[in-house]
């Protein structure tokens, strides 16, 4: 490599990826799924209520030192390159759009005994002398809940209690551990209406499509809206730090939006 390094000429120096995000995913109700953007790095953790999220990214502000055309690639380093899609969007495929499905924790290679939750792909860049150092976009998957999908890849419920991944260490300041377990309701076409958070021991809280706590008046018996961020809080055993759920502002409404959809 140094001899390889050695050897670059001046006028044949080689392109600098650099990237941007177009377009992506949102998914309202849950945490921001933005850890980072650089123009070499972008990386995201996965909070998704869908099967799989989808970025529209450009490296058409790549830099090359001569005067030369560009050849873009995109290559999975890792994750299931079966399941990943990259559909160049131009003919260049400076700009692609990436659908990453849900990945639970795999060997980093066949028979490896090393683990991963992440995905990550690499962009390349390539002159008529050499191919750029890859940039990179990762998604990370937390090993400390449990996801159930249906055969219909419509998720089903996430489980932050399960006793078999509550404990493996997940970053604190990517996600902290959740408390709960949320399972998703769907209306007769499949499309979602809410989720119920089930505490443990007991407890319950009921949540519309777009994340509002809905909360019942007990003297009136109306339901109103309440607009939740999740914030993270030490809790006192000192342990790795949970989400916890306070009251930003309050909407109120005659009733919770799909309460007649018959959902399921």
């Amino acid at each position: 490599m140094v001899e390889k390094a050695n050897a670059i000429k001046a006028n044949e120096l080689p392109p600098l990826v650099r990237l941007s995000v177009l377009e992506e995913d949102e998914s309202p109700g849950t945490p921001s799924e933005k850890i980072f953007d650089t123009p070499q790095a972008i990386a995201r953790v996965f909070h998704n209520h869908r099967y799989s999220r989808t970025m529209k990214v450009s490296a058409e502000k790549s830099l090359c030192p001569q005067e030369s055309d560009l050849k873009f690639h995109w290559k999975v380093l890792r994750g299931d390159a079966s399941r990943i899609q990259i559909t160049p969007q131009n003919e260049e495929a400076s700009v692609v759009e990436i659908e990453i499905p849900y990945h639970q924790r795999f060997p980093i290679s066949e028979g490896s005994e090393l683990f991963s939750n992440r995905v990550d792909i690499g962009a390349f860049v390539e002159n008529e002398h050499h191919v750029s150092a890859p940039a990179f976009i990762s998604t990370y998957f937390l090993d400390n809940e449990v996801r159930v999908y249906d055969t219909e890849q419509k998720l089903l419920s996430i489980d932050g209690n399960d006793p078999d991944v509550r404990e493996n260490y997940v970053d604190p300041l990517i996600a902290p551990r959740k408390q709960w377990r949320d399972e998703l309701h769907y209306d007769n076409e499949k499309n979602l209406t809410g989720w119920t958070r089930h505490f443990s021991p007991d407890g319950s809280e009921e949540y519309t499509a777009d994340g509002k706590r809905i909360v019942v008046d007990k003297e009136t018996g109306t339901p109103r809206l309440e607009n939740v961020r999740y914030i993270a809080k030490t809790p006192e055993d000192g342990k790795s730090l949970p989400f916890w759920q306070v009251m930003d502002t309050e909407e109120t409404a005659t009733k919770p939006p799909n309460s007649d959809s018959g959902s399921n």
